[in-house]
């Protein structure tokens, strides 16, 4: 019994590993539901094209925050910062003209479900650090 238990937290536990995912994106748009952009591939070279994305929201699930580098690990390791109420109309994401900047926006996006039913339930927004 006490292995049964173990294996299926275990599924459980992989089964919704295997159905999220997350990724860095460049955003270029939003239209009505659907995020546009591009990312670099996997395995890319500098100086390779990016592959454009284009992925669903869950406009009632989505949460947006402003992403910030986690102090306690070296690298890329981003963690969540003050969450942003006004969701995709932040002024994280948009301009002062309500308009997302022509070089796009960087953020770091968390999906859940796989293929036309995967769509995005958290995005951090990553400001790029200020010069000296």
């Amino acid at each position: 019994m006490k292995r049964f238990a173990v294996a299926a937290i275990c599924t459980v536990c992989l089964v919704g590993y295997a159905m999220s995912a997350e990724f860095t994106m460049t955003l270029k748009s939003i239209d009505n539901d659907t995020l546009v952009g591009t990312k670099k591939k996997k395995g890319a070279k500098k100086g390779d094209a990016p592959e454009d994305v284009k992925i669903k929201v869950d406009l009632k699930k989505v949460e947006v925050f402003k992403g910030m580098a986690d102090p306690d690990k070296k690298g890329a390791f981003i963690t969540e910062g003050k969450k942003e109420e006004a969701g995709l109309k932040s002024t994280l994401i948009l301009s002062d003209n309500n308009k997302i900047p022509e070089k796009g926006v960087t953020i770091r996006v968390y999906t859940e479900g796989e293929g036309d039913k995967e769509v995005v339930t958290k995005i951090l927004v990553l400001q790029k650090k200020a010069a000296p």
